[in-house]
């Protein structure tokens, strides 16, 4: 379940959807246009459930071998919206939960968790956030190694190098970030403390079992062992129809 962090406000939910097109990591395309459900929709609310099948192909220089990995796989989101009535402000939007084959994150940031992404981090950790006690890239990659990648394998949300590959990004751009990528704990405005604890979060916690199966019929376009995610790597991406994003 990617979705293991809040995202509070319109420029924070603005700069993880754009991490998806930014200068570090991946880009990001569209192949399967989606499906919708909004039988979960109530008298209070509207509730949309979207599925669609997306490709994530990893950036160079920070792929592994230098060379990109296409990972294509299923995505879903469920938004919770109500109409104000206000012509400038028509659609309020209370919650908005996305979801991904448990897989997904560990395979992108595998493909990720390269020499290169390590001296990018920390240049940020280094240069941007200038953590106290971390002078050199020499120290902080020391104790950028020291980390395990995700937390069993599976949450990114934890004191991993996973957690901080996403952080560091963001915090090139906006130093709010850099209490989530130093090695020391710390919270950041928000009173938020990332990196640190995973909550470990799954699905369940959030989507109806309902939704879950609904999701998941949005498969990607070949024989797979598993219908919600391929990954090709060294280059190897099959031709299929892109619909482009950004």
């Amino acid at each position: 379940y990617f979705a293991t962090g809040e995202w509070i406000g319109i420029d924070a939910i603005a700069e993880y959807i754009l991490w998806f097109g930014g200068d570090f990591g991946t880009e990001l395309q569209l192949i399967h246009p989606g499906l919708i459900d909004m039988s979960y929709t109530t008298e209070e609310e509207c509730v949309a459930v979207l599925g669609l099948v997306a490709r994530v192909r990893t950036k160079l220089p920070y792929a592994t071998n230098n060379v990109s990995t296409c990972i294509d796989a299923s995505f879903g989101n469920v938004i919770k919206y109500q109409f104000t009535g206000k012509l400038r402000k028509p659609i309020l939007i209370s919650e908005w939960n996305i979801w991904s084959d448990n897989d997904f994150s560990t395979a992108l940031f595998g493909a990720l968790d390269t020499e290169e992404s390590a001296r990018y981090s920390c240049e940020t950790i280094v240069d941007v956030c200038e953590e106290e006690g971390i002078d050199s890239s020499d120290t902080c990659l020391e104790r950028w190694n020291e980390l395990p990648a995700s937390d069993d394998g599976i949450w990114i949300d934890g004191d991993s190098r996973y957690c901080r590959m996403l952080h560091g990004s963001y915090a090139r751009e906006n130093t709010f970030h850099c209490p989530h990528v130093t090695f020391t704990p710390e919270a950041d405005g928000n009173g938020q403390t990332k990196c640190f604890e995973s909550k470990r979060t799954t699905p369940e916690e959030y989507l109806a079992s309902g939704q879950i199966e609904f999701l998941q019929t949005a498969r990607v376009p070949y024989d797979s062992p598993n219908p919600n995610l391929v990954v090709f790597p060294d280059g190897e991406c099959p031709d299929v129809e892109i619909f482009e994003l950004f």
